[in-house]
C-alpha cells in the first residue's frame, strides 16, 4: 500500500529466504531495499515507522516523555510506542507462565516442608527418652531446640549442597544443547516470537537463593515437632517407647 492510499503491484526478484523463530516473519513478511519501497510505493522520502535501539534498563517513560512533545510539534498524528506496549499481549503470556511457575515452586516448598518434618518428627520420637535424659540432667529447653535446630539445618544444608549439585548438571545440558522443539511448532501460528530450542541460564541470585532457602525451611519445619517434644514431662520421656 503506497503514501497515497492505493495498492501497487509489482515484480521483483526474490535473492534469499528468511528462517527466524517468529513463525509471521517466516510466512507473511517481505523485506526489499528502501530505495525499492520508495519508488514503487511513492513514499517521497517518509517512512512509517522508526525503530530506536536503546541501552539495556532504559527508563522508557523518560524517554516517551521527551519524545513525545517533540513528535507533537512536527505532527500530531505522530505518537511514540514502547516494546512493552506492543508486546503487551506476550508480557500478559509471560505473567501468567510465572505465576504457574511460582504456584510450582510454592507446592515444592510444601512438599520439602512436609518432608523434613516428618523427618524430624520421626527422629524426636525416635529420641525421646535421650531427650528426657538431657532434660533431667539439667539441660535447659533452650539449649536442646538449639541443637535439634542445628541438626535440622545441616540436615538442610546437606540436601540444598546435593540438589544444588544435581540442579547444575541438569542445567548443563540446557545450557549447552537444550531442547528442540521445532518439530511441534512447524505448524503452528503462535502469534508472537518463539524460540524452537528451549535453553536453560544461569542465574546465581537464584542459587544463593535455593541453598539459603533449604537451610531455613529446614530449620523452621523443625522448630515445631521441637517445640511440641519438649511440652512433654520429663517422666514421660523417660519411658517413652
Amino acid at each position: 500500500r503506497g503514501k497515497g492510499g492505493f495498492y501497487e503491484a509489482f515484480d521483483m526478484e526474490v535473492v534469499g529466504i528468511i528462517n527466524c523463530p517468529n513463525p509471521n516473519v517466516n510466512r507473511s513478511l517481505v523485506m526489499m531495499d528502501i530505495q525499492a519501497a520508495d519508488l514503487y510505493l511513492a513514499m517521497e522520502g517518509s517512512v512509517s515507522s522508526i525503530d530506536i535501539l536503546l541501552p539495556e534498563k532504559s527508563d522508557l517513560n523518560a524517554i516517551v516523555g521527551t519524545l513525545q512533545p517533540k513528535l507533537q510539534a512536527i505532527d500530531a498524528n505522530l505518537a511514540v510506542y514502547t516494546w512493552e506496549d506492543l508486546a503487551r499481549d506476550y508480557l500478559a503470556i509471560l505473567g501468567a507462565k510465572q505465576g504457574g511457575t511460582g504456584m510450582i515452586l510454592f507446592l515444592v516448598f510444601i512438599i520439602a516442608a512436609v518432608g523434613v518434618s516428618n523427618t524430624m518428627l520421626m527422629a524426636m520420637y525416635e529420641r525421646m527418652r535421650e531427650l528426657g535424659m538431657m532434660r533431667a540432667l539439667g539441660m535447659r529447653d533452650r539449649h536442646i531446640l538449639l541443637a535439634f535446630l542445628f541438626e535440622a539445618g545441616g540436615i538442610g544444608l546437606l540436601g540444598s549442597v546435593v540438589g544444588i549439585l544435581l540442579g547444575c548438571l541438569a542445567n548443563l545440558y540446557l545450557v549447552n544443547v537444550g531442547f528442540d522443539f521445532g518439530f511441534m511448532f512447524r505448524d503452528m501460528d503462535i502469534g508472537f516470537r518463539i524460540q524452537n530450542v528451549m535453553r536453560g541460564a544461569w542465574s546465581m541470585p537464584t542459587l544463593i537463593k535455593a541453598f539459603a532457602s533449604g537451610i531455613v525451611l529446614s530449620m523452621l519445619v523443625a522448630f515445631f515437632p521441637i517445640r511440641r517434644a519438649l511440652k512433654l514431662d520429663i517422666p514421660t520421656c523417660l519411658h517413652h517407647q
